[in-house]
């Protein structure tokens, strides 16, 4: 199922293509969620971070946490990535860095030159970047990029899960 703010890009795109069935949801988790050949969290102007916490964005990071349990594959995009984050075991806070926002440059690590779905070929990327909020690096996990003003940007963990504090979704149709 798909954990949607607003369902736009390569969403509408490429998951389809891919052979996904989308199913948007807005502030809603199913139980069925928990076995869907694939969650993707995307963002809003919400914090993961919020006190007190929100409660959809609480059942939201409830679900990732025990999709992770049992190696069901993730994608989080913005504010998704922080909640994938916690779901994993980071802590997610208020970056000390500031608001980073515009078009702006990720960095791709070793790591991510020998990733399968990144490759060694990977081009340099600017992306859209809105977001102040960070997390801690997260346990277990491998960091796949950073910018220059928040090293966690782009993370793998086991192998099914991406987390991604950058817009690397946004398309030309947006």
């Amino acid at each position: 199922g798909i954990r949607d703010y607003k369902v736009t890009g390569v969403q509408t795109c490429a998951l389809p293509i891919s052979g996904f069935t989308l199913v948007p949801r807005f502030r809603d988790v199913h139980v069925g969620d928990v076995e869907a050949e694939l969650c993707v969290v995307l963002g809003g102007p919400m914090s993961a971070c919020a006190v007190p916490p929100l409660d959809y964005l609480a059942a939201e990071r409830d679900l990732l946490a025990e999709r992770l349990r049992r190696g069901r594959p993730c994608l989080g995009i913005c504010l998704g990535s922080q909640l994938l984050a916690a779901a994993a075991g980071a802590s997610v806070h208020r970056g000390r860095a500031g608001l980073e926002l515009g078009s702006l440059p990720i960095r791709w690590t070793a790591a991510a030159r020998g990733d399968a779905v990144i490759g060694d070929d990977a081009p340099e990327l600017c992306v859209a970047q809105w977001h102040e909020d960070t997390f801690s690096p997260v346990p277990g996990a491998t960091l796949l990029a950073s910018s220059a003003r928040y090293e966690q940007q782009v993370f793998r963990d086991r192998k099914s899960t991406r987390l991604n504090s950058s817009h690397l979704v946004i398309s030309y149709a947006v």
